[in-house]
């Protein structure tokens, strides 16, 4: 009884051994047994990469995975990718499921790139298919081209060498060689040129930020004495205002007439009119004054000398 109690708990270890295996497979496969998600179908043709169990993404987020992928064709023209989705993931109708590249070495991926239709998708429904080349791939369609096109000149230089050193005699070649090491003289005489003009350069440099040192310095003096030149500003505006306020043009025009009249009485001096005239131009007018004062002067001398002559004194 001990025997078969012992061959019983054997054959049942076995077989949920046996069970967990088959679901563990059987889930790893994509294949569902307990789940209600939904289910839609995508059409590729090419499934590089990709495998059952891949997750799919939208937005970053896991929402579900690749169920299953079949060929649909005995060419392996068209590929039909079976996709489980979480059920409360709504996808519109216009959605896509775009295959694409993770990165340089990374494996193929699937996202669902959210369209914005009103109309929702229902399981067992098809979603539209896009694949997205990768970088590489890219890369190696952008390449092939040059690399194409540099085998062929490469090919094409070669025969050229080749030709060239069939046509040239030693005498070709020594020519050459000297051309050559000329070449090399050239670079290095450019080269000190190129030194001294580096330095002349950086004497007019030397130059130029002393100019512009003494330009702020002028600036800086400047602006210290911005006060003084508003306050000579100032002033001339003041004087300017004042002579406008003075009425120049009246003042110039009564000036004027100052001198025309002063020049008038000089002229008519000259001409010997009037008293001042006459006495200016007339000799005799002079003498008679003068020897007129020397009687006068005589006459009071001799007041001063007899006054009994002149003044008489009577008593009652």
């Amino acid at each position: 009884m001990h025997k078969h109690k012992k061959e019983i708990q054997i054959g049942i270890t076995v077989i949920v051994a046996l069970t967990i295996l088959f679901f563990g497979i059987n889930y790893m496969k994509g294949k569902e047994f307990f789940s209600s998600n939904n289910t839609y179908f995508a059409v590729y043709s090419s499934v590089s990469g990709l495998h059952a169990s891949n997750y799919i993404y939208i937005n970053g987020m896991k929402v579900g995975y690749v169920k299953k992928i079949e060929r649909m064709d005995s060419r392996g023209q068209h590929f039909l990718v079976t996709i489980s989705i979480d059920n409360d993931v709504k996808i519109p109708h216009d959605s896509k499921l775009v295959m694409y590249s993770s990165g340089l070495l990374g494996g193929t991926e699937m996202r669902i790139d959210v369209g914005s239709s009103s109309v929702f998708l229902n399981s067992k429904d098809t979603i539209d298919a896009h694949a997205e080349i990768g970088m590489m791939d890219k890369l190696g369609g952008d390449l092939k081209p040059t690399i194409e096109n540099i085998t062929v000149a490469a090919a094409h230089l070669d025969s050229v060498l080749m030709a060239i050193n069939k046509l040239l005699d030693e005498q070709g070649r020594n020519n050459i060689e000297q051309s050559i090491e000329n070449i090399k003289v050239s670079t290095e005489y450019l080269a000190s040129i190129s030194i001294q003009i580096d330095g002349l350069l950086d004497k007019e440099k030397v130059r130029v930020k002393q100019i512009l040192a003494n330009l702020e310095s002028i600036t800086d003096n400047f602006n210290s004495n911005s006060d003084k030149f508003n306050n000579i500003i100032s002033n001339f505006s003041n004087i300017a205002d004042t002579l406008a306020q003075a009425n120049i043009g009246q003042t110039l025009r009564e000036t004027n007439q100052s001198l025309i009249s002063v020049s008038t009485i000089l002229k008519k001096i000259q001409t010997g009119e009037g008293n001042i005239g006459l006495l200016i131009n007339d000799d005799s007018l002079y003498n008679n004054l003068n020897l007129s004062a020397k009687k006068l002067d005589a006459l009071i001398e001799d007041i001063k000398a007899n006054p009994k002559r002149y003044v008489k004194i009577s008593v009652f």
